[in-house]
Parts: structure tokens; sequence; C-alpha cells
């Protein structure tokens, strides 16, 4: 829950420029002084989400030889996730501004690179009276929703063990049976606005699944499995309901889609691994997902009075006509996505005197996945959500019995987090990042350390971008430097 009060300078010139690393904004009146600033509407929002879990599981196993186990077992599981919206919203500043003292305006409390005019919360609230108190009569249209989910499904597998040509070889192949029935109940935007449904579909199959890994020499294993699997859409995807952000100049509508089906993959994976005693290990790996469908999203902008959304959600200065961006998750084309990833770990026992506690632990992944995002239903291949195409971490490390230190750094390449409102402007994301972290500790006595940790210490930021191509700066955030110290004991 929250509550908001938001003022308003009325009749400055301003300029946003984005072409610096931090953005910069200029205004033509001086937005400190509290004399400039009026009330411009009070906002009330509750938000509740509630999640319920029931769980049960059998499993059994028989040894048919010292070779050969079969194991068979099933489950069921039930997921019903709900939730609604209540607002109250009140603008201020029609037919004329509501004046209020310049006690209750006030310049912003934390660090920020701008100090302008906020109103304080609780005393702006007293004094003009809004309630603030929601309930059901406060309901956002549209805005609640519940999906119930319930899943059986069962499954059949052999476990080997045994030795193949004087090699070790150790597997596994099984399938699994599932059926899930879905609920999926709220509203759903129509022409004539938003309509209550109730959505009841059903996804079953069977799912074949193979591991094996093979002793190739005493410290070299090799290992390689397939499997069928079942990637069911996450359950706010499925809601029957939607969210709605307004702004001066349109706004943006998301929406759940209860029609979304479960997609199917098929994987491949592979690796081999070097175990170089207790000093370390070497390994390289590869994988391949196929996936027959994947969910993606639709956007669009359309007028708001296609949406179905009451007029009565909209700002200052907006109508039916108001252009608003509209997204919507889909069952789109199929995607894949590959990579491959090699890690090092060794200490470095092999130097002289002290250094032989020196360590190192090594990583690095190449990935490349897409899908299709569709904009005005156009479609257009993107890069898959959340993947950076390069990602690395390296740890050195030093360690003996009365201390030790690490010192990490933890690379990650841009990645897009949204498919963008428009296929100009394709592609929302997060550029590159570079952590660098440490811990160090010293043991007092045995079970009890004095331990101190430094994380982000070169103030990385976080720059989210528009448009995967130009990565025009929309947010610059830097969290800062954590340090910390404690004592950690077991007993």
């Amino acid at each position: 829950m929250f509550d908001k009060v938001f003022m308003e300078l009325k009749n400055t010139p301003f300029s946003y420029d984005d072409r610096p690393t931090i953005p910069v904004n200029t205004y033509g009146k001086d937005i400190t002084d509290p004399n400039n600033w009026a009330v411009q509407r009070l906002d009330v929002q509750e938000n509740k989400i509630t999640n319920q879990y029931a769980n049960g599981k059998l499993q059994a196993a028989y040894t048919l030889n010292e070779a050969l186990t079969f194991k068979a077992g099933g489950e069921y599981k039930h997921f019903i996730n709900s939730g609604y919206t209540w607002v109250n919203k009140v603008f201020h500043n029609v037919p004329a501004d509501i004046a209020i003292p310049n006690t209750l305006k006030q310049t912003v409390t934390p660090d920020t690179l701008i100090q302008y005019i906020v109103g304080n919360v609780d005393g702006v609230y007293s004094y003009i009276g809004d309630n603030r108190n929601l309930t059901a009569a406060n309901l956002q249209a549209g805005s609640d929703y519940r999906v119930d989910e319930k899943t059986g499904a069962g499954f059949a597998q052999f476990d080997l063990d045994t030795i193949v040509a004087g090699m070790r070889l150790r597997a596994n192949a099984g399938v699994r049976y599932y059926s899930t029935d879905l609920l999926s109940s709220g509203h759903l935007a129509t022409g004539a606005g938003f309509t209550p449904v109730a959505i009841r579909t059903n996804s079953h199959g069977f799912l074949p699944a193979a591991n094996l890994a093979l002793d190739v020499a005493k410290a070299v294993v090799v290992r390689l499995s397939a499997s069928r699997n079942v990637n069911r859409p996450a359950l706010g995807d499925l809601a029957a309901a939607g969210s709605i952000t307004t702004r001066p100049n349109g706004g943006s509508l998301s929406l759940g889609n209860p029609f979304l089906k479960p997609f199917k993959a098929t994987s491949v994976e592979g690796s081999v691994e070097y175990y170089m005693g207790r000093s370390g290990f070497a390994s390289v790996g590869f994988f391949y997902k196929s996936m027959d469908s994947f969910i993606s999203s639709s956007t669009k902008q359309i007028p708001y009075g296609q949406t179905g959304l009451p007029l009565s959600l909209l700002v200052q200065g907006e109508d039916a006509n108001t252009l608003f961006d509209v997204s919507q998750p889909v069952n789109g084309a199929g995607a894949d996505i590959k990579g491959i990833e090699v890690a090092v770990q060794h200490d470095f026992t092999f130097l002289p005197g002290a250094l032989k506690n020196l360590g190192a632990v090594v990583n690095g992944t190449w990935f490349d996945g897409h899908q299709t995002a569709y904009y005005n239903n156009v479609p257009k291949v993107i890069p898959l959500y959340n993947l950076s195409k390069w990602a690395a971490n390296a740890t050195l490390y030093y360690e003996n019995k009365l201390w030790g230190v690490r010192v990490s750094d933890a690379y990650r390449s841009s990645y897009l987090t949204g498919a963008g409102n428009a296929i100009d402007n394709s592609g929302d994301g997060i550029r590159g990042t570079n952590n660098v972290d440490f811990q160090a500790h010293i043991n007092l006595r045995p079970g009890v350390r004095l331990i101190a940790e430094g994380i982000n210490i070169t103030n990385e930021p976080i720059v989210q971008s528009l448009d995967a191509v130009a990565q025009r700066t929309e947010v610059y955030t830097t969290s800062g430097r954590t340090f910390t110290f404690g004592i950690s004991a077991e007993f």
C-alpha cells in the first residue's frame, strides 16, 4: 500500500538531455522555491497478491541387480495466485489549485542529483482531508483476478551404474507424464468494456529424458544429456487482468492472457570435466535448447477508447483518443538458445612458501538466443530477455589456517528486459555491468571468525536503456558501496 502526493510546477520550459552518461534535466524556474509548486493530485493505492500452495509426492525404488535400479513415482501440485488493486486518485488543480502552506512543502530528503520540492505526505493528506482507507468500492477496473492451477504427474525411470570397456558408466533414462488443469478468472478487455470471464484450459503430454556420465579416464568425465521438457507461462501472464500507467502525453496498459499455452522444448547438454586431484578442476560444456513455440510480447499503440477501460482512469488532458502502448504476452514462433561454458578452479599449491595458499576460480559463458516479438502485428526477431551474450566471473583467493581473503569480479554484457513499444524503438534493456566484491576473515578460535565484506566496491551503475541498437539512457541508478563487518560462530 502507498500514498503519493503529486506536486506540479506550471508554465515553465524544460529540457531533457540523455547524451551524457547521466541524463541532465534543466528547468526555466527555480525548482527549489516552494512558491512555484502546487498540489496536482493525491493517489492512494493498495495492491494485494496472494499465493497458495499444496504439494504432495510419492516415490519408490527397486533394485533389479547390482547395476540396475527401477524408480517410479507420482506427484500432485495445486497453486492458486490471486490479486487486486484498489485506488483512489483525486485531482486538486481544477478548476483552480488548492493552496497548501509552504510548511507542507520540502526538498527531497535522500541524496539526489537535483533538489526539488515534494509534499509532506501525512501533512498534505491531513490538510486536504482525502480518504486514505480504501475498500472494495475502490477496485480498479480489470485488476482483480484468480489463477488456479492443478497438475498431476507420474514418472518411471531406470538408473544404471556399471563398467563398460573398463570405464565406469552412470546413466538414467525415463519418461514423465503430466496433466495440468488451469482456470483463469477475471476480466478481459472488449469493445464493450471489461467483461467477466472464466477460462479453462488443459495441457498434457509425455516427457522423455536420458543422462549419462562416462569416466573415460581416472580424472576425466564425459557427460551427455537429452530431454523433452515443458515450459509453462508465469501465472501472472495467465491472469485475466491488466495494469495501467498514465502520463500526461499517453500511457501504457499491460494485460495478461488466460489463453496462453505451455510450450515444449528439446534440450541437449554435454561437458568434459577434468579433475586435478584435490587442487582443482577444469570443464568445457555446451547446451542447446529448441522451443516449439515461445511466449513473447505483442505491443501495439491504440486509442485508449479501444482498450475497454473506463475513462475515469485517465489523467488530465487525456481522452478516448489518447494513444496508449498496450502490451500482452502471446504464443509466438519458436525460439532457440545455445551456449558454451568454460570453468577452471585451481589451488596454486605448486608455488613456493606462503604463495601456495593462493588460488583462483574462473568461468565464462557465451550465449545466443532469439525470439519473435510483435509490434502492431509486425514480427521482429530480437534477443531473448535477460540473456547476456557474454558473462564471466573470476575470483582470486588466499587462505591459510589463520586468515583468508577473496576478491571477485563479475562481468555481464548488455541484455534485454522487454520488447519496447515500437518496432523502431525495440528492446528495453540493461547495459553491461562489471561488479567487484571482496570478502576477508580472521579465525579467532576454532569455529569463530571475524568477517569483513565489501559489495560493489567500484559503485558500478545500473543503466536502463531504450532501443537495443541506440541504447538511449532511460534510468541511471547507483546503489553505492556496501561494507559489512561481523562475527560468525559454529557450535
